[in-house]
């Protein structure tokens, strides 16, 4: 069987989708949650005291949407798991993502070859500004996101990433020959994880070049690991609906879906009782 380890992004007010994970990959994962710092962490560590297979993240970040923080969140987190264990599959997922096949399946589906992740070169002029222009999204001060004008307060800390950015603007960014973009959510082998890793560790004009630009968690591990041969995606969302990424509810929703070979869906209603029911039948 493999050793699997999961990475899962928390940031809500309650720790339910976390605790139902935790009971359909007992014994088969071990889940390792990131709480947003921004969020409160109580909820969670109630949580994992109840759950073998959970453990907090010792490092947390402030996650915002299109910021460097989730990548780093990622990797401050894999590099934990793996003082722990030498796990053969990583996943990188949120507490509002399920499996929608059974246990059984799924260990067949993560002891496969497959690496489960969407990517491929792309030649998109919107993709290809995304890494070559500058930005720093990782604060509520640059947030394309709503929020409260007083939440915009400028930090320190805001400031020398600023002027960090303007230092690479100086030196340029790396000369990619081909930038790979795909999908956020993953389920890698162990050797592509050590190469990303080892990437993000060792080349540092790299890993600068992908801290500011947009959306990095879309493109910097992709171009890393470049091409993959009949990568599949690890998780179903349904961007055909309102509201777009669609959010799902009932167990009908679920059950009438094609998930084109995905083991797991993204996103649903945590703690919404049909939701839960649906994933404990798949717990054989």
């Amino acid at each position: 069987m493999p050793k699997i380890a999961i990475v899962c992004l928390a940031y809500m007010k309650t720790a339910s989708g976390v605790a139902l994970l935790a009971d359909y990959f007992k014994d088969i994962a071990h889940i390792y949650v990131h709480v947003d710092s921004k969020s409160d962490a109580t909820p969670y560590k109630e949580i994992s005291a109840l759950h073998p297979n959970l453990t907090l993240s010792k490092e947390r970040f402030p996650i915002f949407w299109g910021g460097f923080n989730t990548v780093r969140a990622c990797v401050k987190t894999i590099e934990q798991a793996q003082e722990n264990e030498e796990y053969d599959r990583f996943l990188f997922i949120t507490e509002d993502t399920i499996p929608i096949i059974n246990r059984t399946r799924f260990l067949e589906s993560m002891q496969s070859e497959i690496e489960w992740i969407q990517t491929g070169p792309t030649h998109n002029p919107d993709r290809l500004k995304r890494y070559n222009g500058f930005y720093f999204y990782d604060s509520y001060s640059t947030t394309p996101r709503p929020c409260r004008v007083t939440e915009r307060d400028w930090s320190p800390e805001m400031s020398r990433s600023i002027l960090q950015m303007e230092k690479l603007r100086r030196a340029g960014k790396t000369n990619i020959e081909t930038l790979y973009a795909g999908g956020t959510w993953w389920g890698l082998s162990r050797p592509s994880i050590e190469k990303f890793i080892s990437s993000y560790n060792t080349n540092i004009h790299l890993r600068h070049s992908f801290e500011f630009s947009a959306i990095p968690e879309e493109h910097y591990i992709h171009t890393v690991l470049g091409k993959i041969e009949n990568p599949k995606p690890l998780v179903y969302t349904d961007w055909s609906r309102n509201p777009t990424p669609y959010i799902f509810k009932t167990e009908d929703e679920l059950r009438s879906i094609d998930a084109n070979g995905a083991p797991m869906l993204r996103k649903v209603t945590v703690g919404a009782p049909q939701i839960e029911n649906f994933v404990r039948s798949l717990m054989d």
